[in-house]
């Protein structure tokens, strides 16, 4: 999967990658964060908006998900069933 299809959605604020090989990779939560600024909870946690002032400071410059100073992570090379919340239609 690449994640960054799913900056496109606008009305997504949930996302849940718990239990799956890619939420243990290094630099996880910051790689999708960085790339899903309008997520307001990730794996079932509420991200606070400490977190996302930290990630900013961290990578030098406002979340934006089409910046590529954040760590690569391979989406695609972990298959898993992608579990999408609270999606607004």
């Amino acid at each position: 999967m690449e994640l960054e299809r799913c900056a496109d959605l606008q009305e997504l604020n949930e996302l849940n990658f718990s239990s799956t090989p890619i939420s243990r990779k290094p630099q996880y939560r910051l790689a999708v964060l960085r790339r899903l600024p309008r997520l307001d909870q990730l794996d079932g946690k509420e991200i606070p908006a400490e977190e996302k002032r930290r990630i900013e400071l961290q990578t030098g410059g406002p979340v934006n998900p089409l910046q590529q100073a954040v760590p690569n992570v391979h989406f695609a090379a972990y298959p898993s069933q992608l579990n999408v919340g609270q999606v607004k239609v």
